[in-house]
């Protein structure tokens, strides 16, 4: 946790005072530079921060250091007859935000440009947690608790009565382990990213050009992990991993005419290829043919997990353009890219207790017929995966008629699955079960085209409309729509019919019916054994779809002082399904303006109110119980359905005024914002009878601050200009952020239904209310020589 260094501020001030009064005392010195062509700019800031800024959110993605730093470093250089060229920029140098920008070249011959951005990424400080290893490939839970949970927990023979008993002895124990737990100082990552390109002009029209760029990420990430019906796990995830991508291009433009050509590959290396972890409830191996009712101490004692997977990706692409006669002007463009990844395999299961001869489940006396844990026993030891993409577009575009534009765009691409398919003989349920039952990949493939045209006339009173229609196509293999249409119809309208008055409206809707896909039957599977997908089971990408959009914006010119804007944009989305999400309807407003009342002062504000609302339909049911549809049949009118309707809102609201107060002397500066957010989910749901009919059996509780949070912000800053190339600022900054948020209000790292008693089956981090006051003042000093 950091403390508050007063001292540094105050060395801050005292050093900052120094050195304006030696730039005070030079100021009829002359203010050339001592190299010619050369420019520089300095600015050092001293600042202390008081409050409790421990909090991961209020540095999540900056850093905020105590004492002094630079805020920037540039330097600009051209040589006397100005054909060489440098500007280099470094922003909060040394710290975990850090920024560089720089180029350098010779002008219309070359030019070379090189950036690196560090962004940092907390997400939590002092969280604790049970396990230790954060971080890293493994997290490991204390032994000793793994075997006291082992002997505590229940078992698939226990009855009703035991079960309830040792579940909340259970609770008891995790909870009392918690005491012990060890706290994490931060859970975050790191991404640090270069950016080369290089570019020769100097064989004009002929260009040529380079581009590299990189970046690190490194660090943890907070993750839940579910173990099947058993367990849920709070952990952290281990981020150690590069991309690398390089591109060369050659362009020639001359007369009309532009040709480009360029070829370039994206390399994804992860250093973690997996990643395991003990199951708290668990000290040795176990196996069990309850896969769907096991206990919390069934199953496996070490889970492993594969992490993304190593891949490069190629790709080689034309394009053209040209303008023709009667103001035509042609473009097209075609791509091909490969991409391929032979990532090793795990094996089916970390599970050591699926030996060759353990039961299985699915045949009658089946077992285990290998060591399922041994990776020697899969098919194959490396996946060679190898897509291949096609994508092609043309465009005219033609202005012969007065008046009117055309245009029409023309879009294929082909999803080419050319992967090895691999036949599996089995696979492990939840790491606690063996199933005797093959199965394979599915390669998926697809194919879509897309054509659009719009035709833009011009109207009176400096008004123009566009009617336009597009039509996308979609084939693809394994799925029930194998073919899919949609269609939109759009008009946009634009005006400014006087001179304090600017309109821009649009309207688009569209439509997708294909008529193939039944939402109440599952996908594909003999219907006299389970079917490999449920029933009611959602397709966003094939259900029949009505979509409208609507975008206003107004821009008025009352006087020259003042301009106001005002804007509205609505979504609204329609699905013809009885299950998953129904509609979403999405709207948001913006209002600003910008003002100068007088010369020495400009001001502006804004405020911008976003709010949707959207109602999807789901259902539960208990495995082998009541609203299982692989046991009993069920229809959308089913007891075991809810229905939730979520709503939420973001406002914003923004200030920013700069007032001179002596002239060419001393400024005052103000701004501020306010945000906040809110979400209300409504539950609802029939209730039955018995738990013979029905799943729930309880009235749903709404949440009514699900992820309510509000954070404001004020900062005031004092300019006074010491000479034309000195300056010195101070400030006081002030940040509030409240976070209340419904799931984690009640939240515990272990557990326990609040009404029973009973363990239930999850264990997190005991993390912190991120909720802060921060309080900064600082002197800064910008020095330009």
């Amino acid at each position: 946790m950091r403390t508050t260094d007063r001292f540094g501020l105050v060395l801050a001030g005292l050093l900052l005072c120094g050195m304006t009064g030696t730039a005070w005392a030079d100021d009829k010195k002359s203010e050339d530079s001592l190299i010619p062509g050369l420019q520089t700019e300095v600015q050092i800031t001293g600042q202390g921060v008081m409050g409790p800024n421990d909090k991961a959110k209020f540095e999540e993605y900056r850093e905020i250091p105590q004492g002094a730093s630079a805020d920037l470093i540039w330097l600009g250089f051209e040589n006397k007859d100005q054909s060489y060229f440098l500007d280099v920029r470094v922003e909060d140098a040394s710290q975990d935000d850090m920024r560089i920008d720089m180029k350098f070249g010779s002008y219309g011959k070359w030019k070379l440009e090189f950036g690196m951005n560090r962004i940092p990424h907390r997400f939590e400080r002092d969280a604790k947690t049970l396990f230790s290893g954060a971080g890293t490939d493994f997290m490991h839970f204390p032994d000793i608790m793994q075997s006291t949970l082992q002997a505590a927990g229940p078992t698939l023979t226990d009855s009703s009565s035991v079960a309830t008993t040792k579940l909340r002895t259970v609770a008891r124990l995790l909870s009392g382990f918690q005491t012990e737990a060890a706290t994490i100082d931060e859970i975050g990552l790191q991404r640090d990213r270069y950016e080369l390109n290089l570019e020769w002009q100097e064989f004009d029209p002929v260009t040529f050009g380079i581009y590299l760029k990189h970046e690190e990420r490194y660090g943890g990430r907070p993750i839940g992990y579910g173990t099947g019906f058993g367990l849920a796990l709070g952990l952290v995830e281990p981020i150690d991993y590069g991309t690398s991508e390089a591109v060369a291009r050659i362009v020639y433009a001359e007369d009309g005419v532009r040709v480009a050509a360029e070829y370039g590959f994206e390399y994804f290396e992860n250093r973690n290829d997996s990643f395991r972890f003990d199951n708290p409830h668990r000290l040795t191996p176990h196996t069990t043919t309850g896969a769907y009712s096991a206990t919390t101490n069934s199953g496996s004692n070490i889970h492993r997990v594969d992490l993304w997977p190593s891949n490069m990706r190629h790709h080689a692409g034309i394009s053209f353009g040209v303008d023709l006669p009667y103001e035509t002007r042609v473009n097209a463009g075609f791509t091909y890219a490969w991409r391929l990844q032979e990532d090793q395999f795990l094996p089916y299961t970390s599970n050591t207790a699926m030996n060759t001869g353990a039961p299985a489940v699915s045949v009658v006396n089946g077992v285990v017929p290998f060591n399922a844990w041994d990776r020697a026993n899969l098919p194959v030891q490396n996946g060679d995966f190898d897509i291949r993409t096609s994508d092609f577009t043309f465009g005219v575009s033609n202005r012969a008629i007065e008046g009117v534009d055309i245009r029409a765009k023309y879009r294929l691409y082909n999803y080419d699955n050319q992967s090895e398919e691999i036949q599996l003989p089995g696979f492990a349920i939840f790491d606690q079960v063996w199933e005797n039952e093959e199965h394979s990949n599915e390669l998926f493939q697809w194919l879509t085209q897309s054509a659009s045209l719009d035709v833009g006339i011009k109207l009176p009173m400096n008004s123009r409309i566009t009617p336009g229609y597009r039509l996308d196509y979609m084939d693809r293999d394994l799925r029930e729509t194998d073919v899919t249409y949609e269609h939109t119809a759009s008009l946009a309208f634009d005006t400014k019919p006087c001179n304090f008055i600017g309109a821009k409206a649009s309207y688009a809707h569209s439509w997708r019916q294909n008529g193939r896909y039944e939402y109440s039957e599952p996908f594909g599977g003999d219907p006299n054994t389970r079917p490999p997908q449920l029933p009611y089971l959602r397709k966003y990408d094939e259900a029949d779809r009505q979509q409208d959009k609507v975008n206003v914006q107004f821009t008025l010119y009352p006087m020259e002082e003042v301009t106001p804007t005002f804007g509205y944009t609505w979504k609204f989305d329609n699905y013809a399904s009885e299950f998953g999400l129904k509609h979403d309807s999405r709207h948001a407003v913006n209002v600003g303006v910008e003002a100068s009342p007088y010369s020495t002062l400009t001001c502006s504000a804004y405020s911008n109110w976003e709010w949707s609302e959207n109602e999807a339909k789901q259902r539960q049911w208990n495995p082998g119980g009541a609203g299982d549809p692989y046991v009993d049949p069920i229809d959308e009118f089913s007891f075991s359905n809810w229905i939730v309707i979520d709503t939420e809102r973001i406002n914003t609201i923004g200030v920013m005024a700069v007032q001179n107060l002596m002239k060419d002397k001393l400024d005052f500066e103000f701004s501020g914002t306010h945000s906040s957010a809110g979400t209300h989910l409504t539950f609802d749901s029939p209730l039955g009878t018995t738990s013979a009919n029905d799943a729930n059996l309880r009235d749903l509780v709404d949440i009514s601050d699900s992820d309510d949070s509000e954070w404001n912000t004020a900062k005031f800053t004092f300019k006074w200009t010491v000479r034309k190339n000195l300056a010195i600022s101070f400030g006081y900054m002030v940040e509030d952020f409240d976070h209340e948020q419904g799931e984690t209000r009640d939240y515990t790292p272990v557990g326990v239904n609040i009404f029973t008693g009973n363990y239930l089956n999850f264990l997190g981090m005991d993390v912190a209310n991120q909720d802060y006051t921060a309080h900064t003042a600082f002197v800064s000093m910008n020095w330009k020589f």
